[in-house]
């Protein structure tokens, strides 16, 4: 790399590791307008950074499916913030809808433009562990005892408790952490950083294990501390699903099954009813997957009766434009704006929040990131491609029976955004040669164990 270089780089990959935590600032209604501002020129700054990497590699179909869902998106933010709610000011949502745009404009060109395959690698490998360093930093503020203004009615711990460390003989509440607007986001966090480090050591040299060991052990904690169930499940099947011969069909059936979720949920906790008391922070809260069937039901009935606005949505928090939230406020006593809680499904809250429109762009969009990602892992086979498939797998399972990533946590809005730009990458095949032939092609590189050159393979043609 060229010396006059060297700071841009270091530049570019310190926003790949810290965009996350970034994203996470300009979501939090304690941090004011010239915070807000500052975080936006500097991700506006990586993005000039990253520019000069070269033209992106990227097929048109992955680059519409990207930058549309980050559109309808954005749009959905502009639209609540032309009429605000309270407490939600108009400011703290168009800055929501910068971040998006200027976080994947970033991606896109830090991703997907590199200058050789060893920067693609070393950028991927910094986009990965952003979720961790999140997670890590989450962890430590805690630990230290440190408070944002806007966990100033919220504290540190709730009246639920954590039944994980129960488990183990460890009676705590809930942890409330710094960095998230609620519980269950900190978790469905933690298990991204959980699948991402638990990947990057398989295969692995003993001396490159032991950031990804120290990330899997915090992760691990922050789960357990936020008693984040569903979480850890999900956390456990992505690294199954990501590692074992089905992935390919896993692969293709996620981002459909996620509009399914709350049906699949429901019918599973009802026939573990012989294990309430142990799952259970309530009596017979399981069963109702803690309070979620109340919530989808109200959603269910308000969609049954058709209105054209459906079709585009009611912009970010949906629910509460719509009253959905203040039929379920009472299954959120002692919060100070229990309205704003979201309907605990990507799905569902996309419908309302983007319209089925939405619902289908955001299908699309996980389609193409988990396909490309499958295809990327396929090709290169290394422990950055097996965790970047997984990472993406634990995204689209969490928005199962939550809302995220979405507004309610828009620090994972933005690691699916990196992450799934990550993937996007052209495939090394594909790229080079004509599409007629890749069929001949491509069956030459899946028999052989060592995955070769497209260019020798194209000349060996």
């Amino acid at each position: 790399m060229p010396q006059d270089n060297a700071a841009r780089e270091c530049f570019v990959r310190l926003l790949l590791v810290l965009g996350v935590t970034l994203g996470s600032l300009v979501d939090l209604s304690g941090v004011d307008t010239p915070e807000r501002v500052f975080v936006l020129l500097v991700m506006l700054a990586g993005v000039a950074a990253a520019m000069p990497g070269g033209t992106p590699k990227v097929t048109g179909a992955r680059a519409m499916a990207l930058w549309l869902f980050v559109t309808l998106t954005a749009v959905s933010y502009v639209r609540f913030g032309l009429a605000p709610i309270a407490p939600f000011t108009s400011r703290s949502i168009y800055g929501l809808a910068a971040m998006l745009v200027l976080a994947t404009g970033f991606a896109y060109c830090a991703l997907l433009a590199p200058m050789s395959p060893a920067l693609q690698r070393t950028r991927r490998r910094c986009a990965l562990f952003g979720p961790v360093v999140f997670t890590e930093v989450n962890l430590l503020l805690y630990v230290g005892g440190f408070k944002l203004p806007t966990d100033a009615t919220q504290g540190t711990t709730t009246a639920n408790p954590a039944e994980i460390l129960g488990w183990l003989g460890i009676h705590a509440n809930r942890v409330s952490f710094p960095l998230s607007p609620g519980v269950n986001g900190a978790g469905v966090a933690a298990a991204v950083s959980l699948v991402i480090c638990v990947l990057l050591t398989r295969g692995a040299q003993r001396s490159t294990c032991r950031w990804p060991l120290a990330g899997a052990v915090a992760s691990l904690a922050v789960i357990l501390l936020a008693d984040s169930r569903g979480a850890l499940v999900f956390a456990i099947l992505a690294v199954v699903l990501s590692s074992i011969h089905v992935r390919r069909a896993a692969a293709r059936v996620l981002p459909v099954t996620l509009v399914f979720a709350p049906a699949i949920i429901l019918f599973v906790v009802g026939h573990l009813g012989s294990l309430t008391p142990t799952l259970s922070r309530t009596p017979g809260d399981f069963v109702t997957a803690t309070g979620r069937e109340t919530i989808w039901d109200n959603v269910v009935r308000f969609l049954s009766q058709a209105h054209v606005q459906d079709l585009f949505g009611y912009g970010a928090y949906g629910q509460t434009r719509t009253g959905i939230g203040w039929q379920d406020a009472y299954l959120f006593p002692g919060q100070q704006y229990p309205e704003f809680f979201s309907v605990h499904s990507l799905a569902l809250q996309t419908i309302l929040d983007s319209g089925w429109i939405g619902l289908g762009v955001l299908v699309w969009f996980l389609s193409v990131a988990l396909s490309a990602a499958l295809r990327a892992d396929w090709e290169r086979r290394t422990p950055e491609s097996v965790a970047l498939l997984g990472a993406l797998m634990m995204l689209v399972l969490g928005g199962s029976d939550e809302a995220l990533p979405g507004v309610a946590g828009f620090y994972l809005m933005i690691s699916l955004v990196t992450l799934g730009t990550a993937a996007m990458c052209a495939s090394m095949v594909n790229a080079r040669l004509p599409e007629w032939r890749t069929a001949h092609v491509l069956p030459v590189v899946a028999s052989s164990h060592v995955v070769p050159n497209a260019r020798s393979v194209a000349r060996s043609r």
